[in-house]
């Protein structure tokens, strides 16, 4: 298995695990975050369990097809500027707690993006 694999592996199953822990523990993800809008987790849950069911289909491609390696990375790049608007502009009201939890995934999610675009192989 190569890095590249490793590091969409753990993509998929960091997002899988983060899908799931938005639908099964709403109320407290809405009480860390300090809001209750009972749509908000659910959504973006099921939306990281299809991101994650995608990157498993993409994983058992030989070999991968790297315009969607890099359309995975362009995602999780979104997904950190989403974060990072949300915590400059803070138009939602979120607890503190909840903009640290933004951050440390973005911070995770950006990483993983970019290990994925790293060990891209270099004549794509």
């Amino acid at each position: 298995m190569t890095p590249l694999h490793i590091y969409l592996r753990i993509n998929a199953v960091f997002s899988a695990l983060s899908g799931l822990t938005m639908l099964l523990a709403n109320g407290p993800l809405q009480a860390w975050f300090g809001f209750e809008l009972a749509w908000v987790f659910p959504v973006i849950g099921l939306s990281l369990l299809g991101f994650s069911a995608s990157i498993f289909l993409l994983l058992r491609k030989d070999p991968l097809p790297l315009k969607e390696v890099r359309l995975i990375s362009i995602m999780d790049g979104l997904w950190v500027l989403g974060s990072g608007l949300i915590i400059l502009l803070p138009i939602f009201p979120i607890s503190q707690l909840g903009y640290y939890l933004i951050g440390g995934v973005a911070l995770l999610v950006g990483f993983l993006g970019w290990k994925q675009m790293q060990h891209l192989p270099a004549a794509t």
